[in-house]
């Protein structure tokens, strides 16, 4: 049964779940045209205009060559070779499966930032950005 506790919400980018995600944010916007005249008098007239949609994600920063999950340097190593990552979100039970029944969002993206925060008597973290290409995919686990 899906919840609305975001502890077992996991990032995917391509096959590899990242590190151990700390936080997401998706979000949707879009831009506002102003097509007011003079004919409008004092009132603004509004169309919609293009509609985007980013993700931002922090996660836990490994530095073992050997991981198998999607970390700082695969992150960056993406946003350089400017590879599109396929990215998906949801919810996962404890054992690692997904939770039917939870929202499953899926989409194309640009990474457009990767940082890497190392603080002192804390752990390491990571964080990037991306732009979605078009829209995303909003379905339901099975």
């Amino acid at each position: 049964m899906a919840t609305n506790v975001g502890t077992l919400v996991k990032i995917k980018l391509g096959t590899k779940l990242l590190v151990g995600e700390v936080s997401g944010n998706l979000a949707a916007s879009c831009n506002v045209i102003d097509v007011s005249s003079k004919a409008s008098g004092n009132e603004t007239n509004v169309e919609y205009g293009r509609v985007s949609e980013t993700g931002s994600f922090t996660s836990l920063a490994s530095t073992d060559p050997s991981g198998t999950q999607y970390g700082y340097k695969e992150a960056k190593e993406a946003m350089y070779s400017k590879t599109k990552v396929d990215c998906e979100i949801t919810e996962y039970d404890s054992a690692g499966a997904e939770v039917v029944g939870a929202l499953k969002t899926t989409g194309s993206a640009v990474i457009s930032n990767v940082s890497w925060d190392i603080p002192d008597d804390d752990r390491m973290t990571f964080s990037l950005d991306v732009s979605f290409d078009g829209k995303t995919v909003d379905t339901t686990n099975s």
